[in-house]
């Protein structure tokens, strides 16, 4: 109700991704979040409990509605039609070219090192751009107890631990696969392997700064002994530093960002890429529930696809794609700025812009966001939105580093429009109508 809603709002900016939330409310690690009506928020022990998830929290996206696997095997989805390519996933607050591992492998973040998840189907807040799809968005883990946890399974051997060190708290994971011993029983001219880790370190640095620095990897590994062609091998690297400060209901933070990325199709196509991206933002929150976030970011690419055949099962345009293409570069600013007209009105309002430097040609966008909520009780919500984002032409599937090389001179475009009643019944029960028109170009 209202007052609950006051009680969010009051609870101030803590840390990056936990100011605006773009729905009326302020995160702080452990504490409740709002989200965009429309929007769908899921804690982790709902994740890991949802049929169809098998207890991993990333899995549980599949059983989402709007949610279409490719294939089965195949780590990639549909999300509201838009192609694989066009659906965006960061874990906290960091992008990542793929959600799992190949063949029905597991997550490629370990489950104990995932905080809620939460999945814009249409209209995302400001920040969010550069895709003209979905966007899926896996917080960090919270605070805990100290605690060592080992898994030996069937495919794969699995460690976490965490502990408070370092002047902070560190978290940290590490899983080694070897399905090819179970494949070899079946198909045995088939070999998988894949690996990840990730770590994650937080201190203050007195009652208003803070420092976090989170790093992750993954690799996968299919070779096929009669199709060599059809091999694939896909590996990244995610390395982020960041610095917070805040002082009631003002936070500022700077980050850095470096990754490392990489896509082997068969023995002759070879795909790498390396990219810087320093990014800062600012939120403020009033009373009233107003509140607006300034921010600014640039991803600087290096790379080029290395050598070329013909294609393979992964690349068939192999030979459409230009000898010796170079990696493209971004520089970016968002606006998202919320207010409660009245206390059954409330407009979340956003722009981004975006400069892509391709190939020595530059193409430029400018992507509106609009939401109207209108509380009509404190049970019955209703709102509608629209704006419109774009995406350089990239393949259809996101392939680590892929993803990032100048393919065409052109940008897709989405035109993204929502609408939607929320009924919270008195009883622990929640009801939704949502529909959604979505434009590709």
């Amino acid at each position: 109700g209202e007052r609950r809603e006051r009680d969010l709002v009051a609870v101030g900016a803590v840390g990056e991704g936990g100011g605006d939330d773009g729905g009326g409310g302020y995160r702080a690690r452990g504490r409740a979040t709002r989200v965009a009506p429309g929007a769908r928020r899921f804690e982790l022990e709902e994740l890991r409990t949802m049929p169809g998830s098998v207890g991993d929290p990333w899995r549980a996206l599949e059983a989402l509605p709007g949610v279409v696997p490719v294939l089965s095997g195949l780590p990639y989805v549909y999300l509201r039609g838009a192609p694989p390519s066009a659906t965006q996933y960061l874990y906290d607050e960091i992008p990542v070219p793929a959600l799992y591992h190949l063949a029905v492998g597991p997550a490629v973040i370990h489950p104990r090192m995932v905080g809620p998840l939460t999945l814009y189907s249409g209209v995302a807040p400001a920040r969010y751009g550069r895709a003209t799809g979905g966007v899926v968005v896996a917080e960090g883990p919270g605070q805990g107890a100290d605690q060592v946890e080992l898994e030996l399974r069937l495919l794969d051997v699995s460690a976490y631990a965490r502990a408070d060190a370092l002047g902070g708290s560190v978290a940290g994971a590490v899983r080694i696969g070897y399905p090819a011993l179970v494949l070899s029983l079946v198909s045995p001219e088939v070999d998988l392997a894949y690996w990840d880790y990730q770590l994650r370190y937080a201190a203050a640095l007195s009652s208003t700064e803070r420092v976090e620095l989170v790093a992750l990897g993954s690799h996968d590994a299919l070779q096929i002994r009669s199709a060599p062609e059809d091999s694939l091998a896909l590996t990244f690297h995610r390395l982020e530093g960041r610095y917070l400060w805040q002082r009631g209901r003002t936070c500022v933070g700077t980050a850095m960002l470096a990754g490392w990325e990489q896509a082997a199709l068969g023995p002759e196509i070879a795909l790498a890429t390396t990219r810087l991206g320093p990014r800062m933002w600012l939120e403020r929150g009033w009373d009233g529930g107003h509140r607006l976030r300034v921010s600014l970011d640039m991803q600087a690419m290096f790379g080029r696809l290395d050598h070329q055949a013909a294609g393979s099962v992964w690349l068939p345009n192999a030979a459409g794609l230009a000898s010796g293409a170079r990696a493209r570069s971004v520089w970016g600013a968002q606006l998202e700025l919320g207010l409660r007209l009245t206390r059954g009105l409330e407009v979340l309002a956003g722009v981004r812009s975006d400069v892509w430097l391709q190939a020595g040609q530059l193409m430029a966008a400018v992507d509106p966001r609009l939401r109207l909520v209108a509380h009509v009780s404190e049970a019955l919500r209703l709102h509608v939105a629209g704006g419109t984002t774009h995406q350089p032409a990239v393949a259809f599937v996101p392939l680590p580093g892929l993803s990032d090389l100048h393919l065409s001179s052109a940008l897709h475009c989405a035109l993204q429009s929502e609408e939607g009643v929320t009924w919270v019944a008195a009883l622990p029960l929640r009801l939704e109508l949502q529909a959604f028109v979505h434009r590709y170009r």
